[in-house]
């Protein structure tokens, strides 16, 4: 398990809810946890599967969070293992 900055962050990167399996699903999940990178980003829900918008601070402590990349703001596509075939 992961720890992450503070309990907020712990609380909205770890949440599922009860209606949706897939957190990417659930427009009530909106941080993800990279737990391969150790990254953090903001959920971007859509109906063609979402994407992770990078964070650099923890948006309720402020704590500085291990950078995804040397450039700011970078946006990943969810992880195609993770899209769900029609």
């Amino acid at each position: 398990m992961n720890q992450h900055c503070c309990a907020e962050m712990r609380y909205y990167a770890e949440s599922m809810c009860d209606l949706h399996p897939d957190r990417f699903d659930c427009a009530e999940c909106h941080i993800h946890y990279d737990e391969v990178l150790g990254t953090y980003g903001l959920i971007e829900h859509s109906d063609l599967g979402g994407r992770i918008i990078s964070i650099d601070y923890c948006p309720w402590c402020g704590t500085k969070l291990r950078d995804a990349s040397a450039s700011p703001n970078v946006v990943w596509l969810r992880p195609r293992a993770e899209i769900p075939q029609a």
